[in-house]
């Protein structure tokens, strides 16, 4: 079940005095051929990252790292960076490909430039495999919600 997520206004932090931070929310999109996941939620500090990748047991306490149980997913696939108060993407040599709003980032096994990411955005790890007619890879489909942090601010309030 798809649940909408809360719209707030995106501002940057003006204390120059700490570094900036950017909470990122991830959220399925439902359909039968798209993995399934629950809502993840992480901080990211400027000039530091996330990686999204395959889930295994030796990358289960990072916390820069988010992992997912899919076989379409490559271990280290992709890359979220936070850079002066704005988050970007990169495709890290991937086999079956990142997807920002419909648009493959880089050919398989070739690392991508960084592309901006915006609230609301959709992003794609891997692709529908098929084999005999059955799908054998579900790709992960996801809604990108983008906050940015304050003192304030609870980030489960908007969960």
């Amino acid at each position: 079940m798809f649940i909408p997520l809360v719209s707030y206004p995106l501002f940057p932090v003006k204390d120059s005095s700490r570094k900036q931070k950017c909470c990122v929310i991830l959220s399925e999109i439902p359909s039968p051929k798209n993995h399934k996941f629950e809502i993840i939620s992480r901080e990211v500090i400027d000039g530091q990252s996330l990686v999204l990748g395959r889930f295994d047991n030796k990358n289960v306490k990072r916390h820069a790292f988010i992992g997912f149980q899919s076989p379409s997913v490559s271990q280290f696939h992709a890359k979220i960076l936070a850079k002066k108060g704005k988050l970007y993407i990169k495709d890290i040599k991937s086999s079956l490909g990142t997807f920002l709003n419909g648009y493959r980032l880089s050919q398989s096994f070739q690392e991508s430039s960084r592309y901006p990411l915006r609230d609301n955005d959709i992003l794609q790890l891997g692709q529908v495999s098929e084999n005999d007619g059955i799908d054998t890879n579900k790709p992960v489909l996801m809604k990108l919600r983008i906050r940015q942090r304050t003192n304030a601010w609870n980030y489960h309030g908007d969960l």
